[in-house]
């Protein structure tokens, strides 16, 4: 599974741009500087497989993906859907078998835009409760920029790094939270943690929304 984007053309930016989504400044995620996003491309490719067919040929599995959750429909063509990111989220996690307080890390969508930020801190923590205040979160989008159709591939990617390397990514440019976007953010710098679920979480156009629980493999 993966993606792919191309997204530095004249039509995209020009539409991103009549859409009031671009920072004139750069990406930065729930600061209180944060007014829009910056396009990228990139592309991303995970090798999904069952446990059986990677052990018949000798692959190191390096995370297992455990849950999932879907939703697309919204009220709105643009903006982040609070409900539909909400619903994604504990879908995922009833499909993974896990409670809020076992996700160690997660990559948020984070794309930038104000009112984006600020919704998708709402619905973590109606979906984290008490332990949003102890999860780590980050938005890599802060790093390498919206990516658009390849966001989510190596957004999963960070996920599964985190999980392999115990190294929770930063969002970077986090020098003053705005207030209304109060949680652990890993602002500035990497962090060491064990890291055994992580939760990547994408939020797209017209309430599509996705969000993905990786696990750490059995030794």
């Amino acid at each position: 599974m993966g993606g792919t984007d191309s997204t530095v053309t004249y039509s995209a930016l020009l539409a991103c741009d009549a859409l009031h989504w671009l920072s004139p400044d750069g990406c930065f995620p729930f600061a209180k500087r944060h007014n829009g996003t910056v396009l990228a491309e990139a592309a991303g490719i995970l090798v999904l497989e069952s446990e059986g067919h990677a052990r018949a040929r000798g692959a190191r599995a390096l995370a297992e993906l455990a849950g999932f959750g879907m939703a697309s429909g919204s009220e709105s063509m643009f903006g982040l859907d609070p409900e539909a990111a909400s619903h994604v989220m504990r879908a995922a996690l009833d499909e993974a078998g896990v409670a809020p307080q076992d996700i160690a890390y997660v990559n948020v969508h984070g794309d930038g835009i104000v009112a984006d930020d600020v919704q998708e801190t709402a619905a973590t923590k109606s979906v984290f409760g008490r332990h949003a205040q102890d999860v780590s979160l980050s938005s890599t989008k802060s790093m390498h920029g919206h990516a658009l159709g390849a966001a989510a591939a190596i957004e999963a990617i960070a996920c599964v790094k985190s999980i392999e390397s115990g190294i929770v990514p930063p969002t970077i440019g986090l020098d003053d939270h705005d207030p209304r976007c109060d949680l652990d953010y890993t602002p500035g710098s990497a962090r060491e943690r064990e890291v055994a679920h992580a939760m990547c979480n994408n939020f797209a156009l017209s309430g599509v929304a996705t969000s993905l629980i990786f696990e750490a493999v059995a030794a």
